[in-house]
């Protein structure tokens, strides 16, 4: 319970001072996502081998722009 509650505070704590999307590795599995209580976007970024990966191996590109909106890309390697 203790972890669930930090989480908690830690995402409301990046969401109050301006962090606009969590990415976060070591999940084999690309996926996004809005965490429902905090209301802040999330994507854990898949992996580059085949190995324990749920996926086809992948990776993330983050493009970010000047006026500080950004895309996500998701690319397969095939």
């Amino acid at each position: 319970p203790k972890l669930g509650t930090q989480a908690k505070e830690i995402t409301k704590l990046l969401k109050d001072n301006g962090v606009k999307e969590i990415f976060a590795g070591d999940i084999h599995y690309l996926t996004r996502y809005t965490e429902p209580d905090s209301g802040m976007p999330m994507t854990t970024v898949g992996a580059l081998t085949g190995v324990r990966n749920a996926q086809n191996p992948r990776y993330a590109v983050v493009s970010v722009y000047e006026d500080g909106n950004y895309d996500v890309e998701d690319i397969e390697v095939k």
